[in-house]
């Protein structure tokens, strides 16, 4: 009838309103899940939980390197002979690894020059002296012969020999290293400073060999040259006047 159509409660503009919305930015914060956490059901994971872990490189650039000990290159017997301050340098010039020389040799070498920095001084860099290496069968290839043998034996190279020596001199102190040789025929081993290898060089390369040896220590020339001018005819006052001045 009219009246119960009349009845019938009517949806008023203010109650359709009032129906809560979801706006676009709502429904796109939404999280959604992706295909992997469907099939494992696994939740997904915050940022705050994600672990980086740290490569072995990014490990090792952070521990501190430790110097090279170069002295670990020389013989032992040099070890012996050589102070401290030169062990170091002379063992990174001199040898390219353990036991075994550089490939260019020459016959002089001169200790690095001091770094001048505003850090405490090293007093060890004040003292180093220099070295000479007398090896004239490997710088000039100058063929030996054996002085035992008949008829005459070359010889040929053993290394260097294990051992050095400290040679006074007129300025400055400096070590003395020198081969060591061997014949195939008798056995023999023969050092480069020994008198009898000295007395087969020419004139010219004998008189590139500085040091006068005795059994147990060794000169420089121009030590006994200064001794000898100044001491034969003149008295020790002379002598003594001239080494003050």
């Amino acid at each position: 009838s009219l009246t119960e159509l009349t009845a019938t409660p009517q949806v008023s503009l203010t109650e359709l309103t009032a129906i809560p919305q979801v706006s676009l930015t709502e429904l796109t914060a939404t999280p959604q899940a992706s295909l992997t956490e469907l099939i494992t059901g696994s939740s997904p994971q915050t940022p705050s939980a994600l672990v980086i872990p740290v490569t072995s490189t990014q490990a090792a650039s952070d521990i501190p390197r430790q110097p090279t000990d170069f002295s670990l290159r020389l013989p032992q017997g040099w070890r012996i002979t050589l102070s401290e301050q030169d062990r170091n340098w002379i063992g990174r010039t001199l040898f390219a690894s353990k036991g075994k020389l550089t490939q260019y040799l020459k016959l002089w070498w001169y200790p690095p020059s001091r770094i001048t920095s505003v850090a405490k001084p090293n007093p060890g860099e004040y003292f180093r002296k220099p070295l000479f290496l007398w090896m004239p069968r490997k710088l000039w290839a100058y063929n030996f012969q054996c002085p035992n043998c008949r008829p005459k034996q070359s010889l040929t190279s053993k290394g260097v020999y294990r051992r050095c020596r400290k040679v006074l001199g007129v300025k400055e102190d400096y070590y003395l290293a020198c081969e060591y040789m061997e014949c195939k025929a008798c056995s023999s081993s023969f050092l480069a400073w020994d008198k009898r290898m000295l007395d087969q060089l020419s004139a010219g390369v004998r008189a590139q060999f500085p040091v006068i040896l005795t059994h147990k220590y060794a000169c420089d020339v121009a030590v006994v040259s200064l001794l000898r001018n100044r001491t034969l005819g003149n008295s020790p006052l002379s002598l003594t006047e001239l080494t003050a001045t």
